[in-house]
């Protein structure tokens, strides 16, 4: 159907590569700041604001929520999300035990799509993501192509930023970069990742790299 319920959904599934450390990617993911700039399908330069936001922490999760004044949609999504909707409210979610980020954009309610999307560290300077996108509108299957081609877009765009990033692994400590309040997402990320590495708990790149090179010679 062209205008689907909340029992009804579609999914296209992928993967992507940044050239950048996998903490920084998931960071720039929960970046509330930089969509308007950067991301053409859902940004809105007209009005570059973030409303002050509150973070929902436990031992599995770092959520946000926010709302902010939506865009017309482009190509075929147009013809049923336009400017005239409400702020659209979007949940954005760390899962830290296997860091993943859940992302939900209520579009023009009871439309909405969400993408989640797992990194999983090349090396230090290379992350794979593996994503899924669910919609539940325009859940016909001629409709995939397109929804995939908009999430691409959205990675595409994120990597002429993130694979650019210097230095390109996170800073050993927060004062060694400069961080506004809106980056309080990433920076509780990055403060759990720091916790995990000083419990022991770190990924160990070097004995990743060496059984990667053990398998090549196998």
């Amino acid at each position: 159907t062209e205008q689907g319920t909340s029992d009804e959904w579609k999914f296209v599934r992928g993967t992507f590569i940044f050239e950048a450390n996998w903490v920084r990617a998931i960071e720039n993911g929960v970046d509330h700041t930089h969509a308007f700039y950067v991301h053409t399908d859902f940004g809105n330069p007209g009005k570059p604001t973030v409303d002050d936001y509150d973070l929902d922490i436990n031992e599995s999760k770092i959520e946000s929520i926010t709302y902010a004044k939506p865009v017309s949609k482009r190509g075929v999504w147009a013809d049923k999300i336009d400017e005239d909707r409400p702020d659209v409210k979007t949940m954005v979610r760390i899962y830290k035990p296997a860091p993943s980020i859940r992302i939900e954009m209520h579009l023009k309610p009871p439309m909405w799509q969400m993408i989640v999307s797992g990194y999983t560290p090349i090396d230090e300077n290379r992350t794979k993501v593996w994503w899924c996108h669910g919609r539940n509108f325009f859940t016909d299957d001629k409709y995939d192509a397109d929804s995939h081609k908009r999430v691409l877009l959205v990675f595409q765009e994120d990597a002429k930023v993130i694979d650019f990033i210097r230095p390109a692994m996170v800073p050993p400590t927060l004062s060694d970069e400069l961080a506004l309040e809106n980056d309080k997402h990433g920076i509780e990320f990055r403060k759990w990742v720091k916790d995990q590495e000083l419990a022991g708990r770190a990924l160990d790149l070097k004995a990743q790299h060496d059984t990667d090179e053990m398998v090549k010679v196998i």
